[in-house]
């Protein structure tokens, strides 16, 4: 059998010449998205699991529904969706928001999992107590379902 001579051949001096370019786009473009991404995703996601739990059970079924809907769809159809539908934003902040949405619906489901995780007994306490309902949240039950779904989140 007659060998085919390939008709790529590696050079490193190509590399060297692209690698700085490579890395400052690394920079300027998915570490940025990334980082933006994930804040409002983790954001978003916290929003989005104690609105399903604290809406009346109409509005929480709506939002569990456009949860799902947003996370069944591949992450490249909503990019180029929202691209086609508002092409007066920058792409990196469209990737930014599209990013930060499809993902807050992955990190509601962490955090609707720590918060149920949270013992029937504290909420009892709260309620026996007289507590606000802001005052439930920030001061019994966010800390103690963030402690469940730190390492989840990570």
């Amino acid at each position: 059998m007659i060998g085919i001579p390939l008709a790529f051949e590696w050079q490193w001096s190509a590399v060297s010449d692209v690698l700085p370019t490579l890395l400052t786009q690394f920079m300027k473009v998915t570490l940025l998205v990334t980082v933006l991404g994930t804040v409002i995703a983790s954001l978003l996601g916290l929003v989005i699991a104690m609105a399903i739990r604290v809406l009346p059970r109409p509005l929480s079924e709506a939002v569990k529904w456009i949860a799902n809907v947003i996370r069944m769809t591949p992450i490249i159809i909503q990019l180029l969706f929202a691209s086609y539908a508002f092409l007066s934003l920058d792409l990196i902040t469209i990737g930014v928001i599209v990013y930060g949405i499809h993902y807050a619906t992955y990190m509601s489901e962490v955090y609707r999992a720590g918060i149920d995780s949270v013992p029937k007994g504290q909420w009892e306490a709260s309620t026996a107590l007289s507590m606000s309902t802001m005052r439930v949240w920030t001061a019994i039950i966010i800390p103690q379902a963030l402690r469940a779904t730190v390492p989840a989140l990570g």
